[in-house]
């Protein structure tokens, strides 16, 4: 099953760490990101801009509006998202438990819906 992983974590939580921390967690995110590649379960990733880089667009009545910032406001910001496959929710469960923002932030697990092929 393919998972789609959030990383939340406070926006300015990189920015109080020190140099070493900052290491650190780099290496951390290395093992953990090599350990889902070595075991053929990450599918595609990536960090994300901060929510100041953030449109979100709704369209209400045929009107389009644009708001800058997340579309949902809370103490945590995206920091990155990933998919994932597992073989089932508990194993999704152990690799979110693995990710160094577990310990700081959160981990958000949503199970991704497959799609049939489109025509061409």
């Amino acid at each position: 099953m393919r998972y789609l992983m959030l990383l939340w974590e406070a926006e300015d939580a990189r920015a109080r760490l020190t140099s070493a921390e900052r290491s650190a967690r780099g290496k951390a995110y290395f093992e953990f990101l090599g350990g889902l590649r070595r075991a053929g379960a990450l599918e595609a990733g990536a960090p994300v801009q901060p929510d100041r880089a953030t449109s979100t667009v709704e369209v209400r009545d045929g009107l389009r509006t644009v708001r800058q910032g997340p579309a949902q406001i809370t103490d945590l910001a995206l920091g990155a998202c990933f998919v994932i496959d597992a073989p089932n929710l508990d194993h999704a469960l152990d690799w979110a438990a693995r990710c160094p923002v577990a310990t700081t932030g959160a981990v958000e697990l949503r199970p991704l819906m497959e799609l049939p092929p489109l025509d061409d």
